[in-house]
């Protein structure tokens, strides 16, 4: 029986992805008991690189079950379907440039059959060639276990979190269980957001999970950021609002629930105003910027706030401050 699926959704990272399966070959050299119940599964977004050729070459001596899609379906289309592939009772999401930490399996492990639906790791933040810099931590305090059917510990969870990463952003924190994850439906309107993935732990959060906080850090993380790259500071503030905003319209619509509030809240303590006004300072287009102001409003930015960003000479001034 595969215990644990390594589920790691790939597009054009041949490279990154060559870094990331020999940190799992090393994980399961040095802990060679578990390897019988470990899978790779990976999902090859139409890559036009050599990444198929890096998975056929570790396909010799990891447990790889791979599928390239003919033509690139979106990485949130991917997101969902690499967890489609595997067969483990736990997925634990691995992106294609990152790589896990010495020690991160038996970790892993060793939280297996604590009977949880969710693991949120801590990661270790690096630079592009994988150099540790700091690890980040996703949440205040020290408690470390939730149960989310109640409404106290969704509140308590939420108020605790420092971070978009504590509201499932970053994919390889995340372990679950794969029978609570089919219990949620993808929605395909979440397709576009950049965050599939998300929807569906906030799904499992909504029902009920049994969740642990693993302070320590299991994963290095790339400061790889293509989205930024590719189309700009402000599509990237823009993707996460729009995203969260539809997450938390959908699974808690009623702007008067104390989990509604608190879901605002996390997204405007990771999106502070200076953070804000930093990426209005380096958007140019003010009609561009006026995309961003909706969103604002429905995170319930303070009003002049909303309005002096209005003017980029502020913005610097305020960012600065």
């Amino acid at each position: 029986m595969i215990k644990l699926s390594i589920c790691i959704p790939v597009y054009n990272m041949d490279i990154y992805l060559d870094e990331a399966l020999k940190s799992i070959s090393h994980e399961l050299a040095n802990f060679p008991e578990v390897k019988s119940l470990v899978e790779v599964c990976i999902s090859n977004n139409a890559s036009s690189d050599k990444t198929a050729d890096v998975i056929q070459k570790w396909k010799q001596s990891l447990p790889i079950i791979a599928h390239e899609n003919e033509m690139n379906l979106g990485c949130d289309q991917n997101f969902i379907d690499v967890i489609n592939m595997a067969s483990g009772q736990y997925c634990w999401y691995l992106g294609g440039d990152d790589a896990l930490l010495t020690g991160a399996l038996r970790k892993v492990f060793s939280l297996l059959d604590k009977g949880l639906d969710i693991i949120l790791a801590n990661r270790t933040e690096c630079d592009k060639s994988l150099n540790p810099m700091r690890i980040n931590l996703w949440l205040r305090g020290h408690r470390q276990y939730w149960n989310t059917k109640k409404i106290s510990d969704q509140v308590d969870y939420l108020r605790r979190i420092k971070s978009m990463g504590g509201l499932f952003s970053y994919l390889s924190s995340l372990l679950f269980r794969r029978d609570a994850w089919t219990q949620v439906d993808y929605q395909n309107k979440f397709t576009g957001t950049g965050y599939s993935h998300v929807s569906m732990m906030l799904g499992m959060f909504k029902q009920g999970v049994r969740l642990w906080y693993c302070e320590e850090s299991l994963v290095l993380c790339r400061d790889n950021d293509v989205f930024s790259s590719a189309f700009g500071s402000t599509n990237r503030l823009i993707l996460d609002l729009r995203g969260y905003g539809a997450f938390i319209e959908h699974f808690f619509p009623d702007s008067q629930n104390v989990v509604h509030r608190e879901m605002l809240r996390v997204i405007r303590r990771d999106h502070g105003m200076k953070n804000v006004a930093s990426f209005r300072s380096r958007e140019e287009d003010s009609g561009k910027w006026g995309e961003v102001e909706p969103y604002l409003k429905f995170f319930k930015y303070p009003g002049w706030f909303i309005f002096f960003m209005r003017n980029r000479k502020f913005a610097k001034w305020f960012a600065r401050f």
